[in-house]
């Protein structure tokens, strides 16, 4: 059964257009190396005024929790984590994971 890793956050006001641009390729090209990440997107919303504030999203597909739990423990996810950091708000803000049925 797959799962849905889903990561919203924001960036920081002092990140320009080219910044964002340069976030989204750092953490496809992170994602890229970790085999258990399948069909990560990254991007920003569409619809801005329904997006609460987050302006950066991730979606990650898994095939199952130990794939899931294997990216999390990943060496490449502390990276990637560390990363995004410069531009994001904080810590990376609103975390879901979903089974999908």
């Amino acid at each position: 059964m797959a799962i849905q890793h889903v990561v919203l956050s924001k960036f920081r006001a002092s990140v320009d257009e080219d910044g964002k641009v340069k976030a989204f390729e750092v953490a496809r090209g992170l994602l890229s190396t970790i085999p258990q990440a399948k069909n990560a997107y990254v991007g920003p919303p569409i619809h801005s005024r329904l997006s609460r504030g987050y302006n950066y999203g991730m979606v990650v597909t898994f095939d199952d929790n130990e794939a899931l739990g294997a990216y999390l423990a990943h060496p490449q996810h502390a990276v990637l984590i560390k990363a995004l950091n410069p531009y994001t708000e904080g810590e990376l803000r609103r975390v879901e994971v979903i089974r999908c049925v």
